[in-house]
C-alpha cells in the first residue's frame, strides 16, 4: 500500500465516522426537542441565576442567540437551553 491509498481510506474512514456523529447529534437534538417547553438558564459574574421559560424551539434558539451576542456586555458566567429532559446546548464566557 503506498501513501496515496493509504490517504485515500483514511479521508474515507473521516468522513463515515463524521458523519456518525453528525447523526448521533442529531437523533439527541430530536429527542430533546421533541417537547414544546423550554428554558434559557443565565449565569451571572456575581452569582446570580435567572431563568427564562419559553415556548417552541425557535423561540428558545433565537433568544438563546441573543443572549449570546450579548453575553459579555450582561457580564453572564454561562448561558444554557435546556427542556426538562436535559440540555440541549450551553456557552461559556471567558474574560
Amino acid at each position: 500500500m503506498n501513501f496515496q491509498e493509504f490517504n485515500k481510506i483514511a479521508k474515507t474512514f473521516n468522513q463515515i465516522e463524521k458523519a456518525r456523529v453528525r447523526q448521533e447529534k442529531l437523533e439527541k437534538f430530536a429527542k430533546l426537542t421533541d417537547t414544546n417547553e423550554f428554558f434559557v438558564e443565565l449565569y451571572f459574574l456575581d452569582g446570580k441565576f435567572e431563568e427564562i421559560e419559553l415556548e417552541g424551539i425557535e423561540n428558545g434558539v433565537n433568544i438563546f442567540q441573543l443572549y449570546r451576542e450579548m453575553g459579555h456586555s450582561l457580564k453572564l458566567r454561562k448561558i444554557v437551553l435546556s427542556t426538562d429532559k436535559g440540555k440541549v446546548k450551553g456557552v461559556n464566557f471567558k474574560y
